[in-house]
């Protein structure tokens, strides 16, 4: 990381008068965090001379997205998800991150009428490049289609019963001439 961004993004500069411990630096430690670029923030103060501080700014970048797969699923089904998903190699990875990811994919199954999918993000590290980038592996088990065995229609007066199942888009009752489906 470049000392001179992580300075202006602390919000301290050379020659400022701080106390320690004090407000300053909880906000520069504030002001970093914020960012979302790190996992971790540390400020170490040594005393110098009379009077005369010198401040340590140590921090952890977040890991980046170097790749990602996804398993589980056929070639086309991959392509829809991947879609769905707005995912490129760069990303921050956070926990946030991972857990968009879950959500994306549960609703978009759960909109396809799979009633409870199963998906699991794996965060593996990927040593080939500078040791602070992830892949993440992505497994989704759809489970089953959800299956309307029976619309029932409850206190109706103004349609018949069949004209309110016709305007349930999307929604067919098994009955008797669908057997062979």
């Amino acid at each position: 990381v470049n000392k001179r961004i992580v300075a202006s993004l602390s919000g301290l500069t050379v020659g400022d008068e701080i106390l320690v411990p004090g407000d300053e630096l909880s906000k520069a430690i504030t002001n970093l965090w914020d960012q979302k670029l790190f996992s971790d923030v540390e400020i170490k103060v040594e005393e110098t001379s009379a009077g005369k501080i010198k401040v340590i700014i140590w921090v952890m970048l977040r890991p980046r997205l170097s790749g990602y797969t996804i398993e589980g699923l056929k070639k086309s089904q991959k392509k829809a998800v991947d879609e769905k998903l707005s995912i490129s190699k760069g990303d921050v990875v956070t926990e946030q991150y991972v857990h968009s990811i879950k959500n994306t994919i549960k609703t978009h199954f759960v909109d396809k009428g799979f009633a409870s999918p199963k998906i699991d993000v794996i965060r593996i590290q990927d040593t080939l490049y500078n040791g602070n980038s992830d892949k993440i592996r992505i497994i989704v088990d759809r489970g089953s289609k959800t299956k309307i065995q029976e619309v029932k229609i409850d206190g109706n007066a103004s349609f018949s019963d069949f004209k309110v199942r016709t305007l349930l888009k999307k929604t067919k009752q098994n009955t008797w001439h669908y057997i062979f489906r």
